[in-house]
């Protein structure tokens, strides 16, 4: 391969990954503006709620240990995410979906309310 050619590949490498990180660094911005378009928050609502109640339906269980019905972790999951997707936003959705742990104090307290309600809805105390 010619040097000309390595010397392309490097530069379309390094556009490439410093867009991913700018993308990534920006994801809450990138959100925001998205969750503007009523289809594009529709899609990302339903995804999101697939996928939050999946994780959520496992950790549920083993942190359950069998002291809890398969329909209620379903209930309490299906509110959750449902809860979560609907009233947060961009921003907060993306540091959920990063799987931070440094979660800010006011989306951790929001985070606890629907914990709370959910908990009471699916009869789990």
């Amino acid at each position: 391969m010619s040097r000309k050619w390595m010397v392309i590949i490097g530069v379309v490498v390094v556009v490439v990954i410093g867009g991913a990180l700018l993308l990534w660094a920006n994801l809450g911005n990138v959100m925001n503006s998205a969750m503007n378009d009523p289809a594009f928050k529709e899609g990302f609502v339903a995804g999101f709620k697939t996928n939050f109640k999946k994780t959520c339906s496992d950790s549920a269980q083993a942190a359950a240990q069998g002291k809890a019905s398969a329909e209620s972790i379903a209930t309490y999951c299906d509110c959750a995410a449902t809860r979560t997707a609907e009233n947060m936003s961009g921003n907060d959705l993306a540091d959920i979906m990063k799987g931070g742990t440094n979660l800010s104090p006011a989306l951790q307290q929001q985070l606890a309310g629907i914990i709370t309600q959910c908990r009471e809805v699916a009869k789990l105390h």
